[in-house]
């Protein structure tokens, strides 16, 4: 694993768990705010953290629904793109 910066961060206690503070420079580089969602894995030499992006699905019937609708109603939406 490719380590390109490293800092040494004290463990905070945040309600009955405890949080490390991610530093701003690192929140910019990997563009992370408040809310971000981050994956955390335990590995053999410790932790890591790494920024995910959770691309929302709809679930499959309501897909196919969705799919069925606008088959169904082609010549509206043709019309709409007019």
């Amino acid at each position: 694993m490719e380590v390109c910066s490293a800092v040494v961060q004290r463990v905070h206690k945040f309600g009955n768990s405890l949080a490390v503070v991610i530093p701003a420079s690192a929140n910019k580089r990997h563009r992370l705010s408040r809310g971000s969602m981050v994956e955390v894995t335990e590995t053999p030499d410790g932790w890591q953290v790494r920024p995910v992006e959770i691309v929302p699905r709809l679930a499959a019937d309501l897909r196919e629904l969705a799919d069925q609708i606008a088959d169904e109603r082609t010549n509206v939406f043709d019309a709409l793109a007019e």
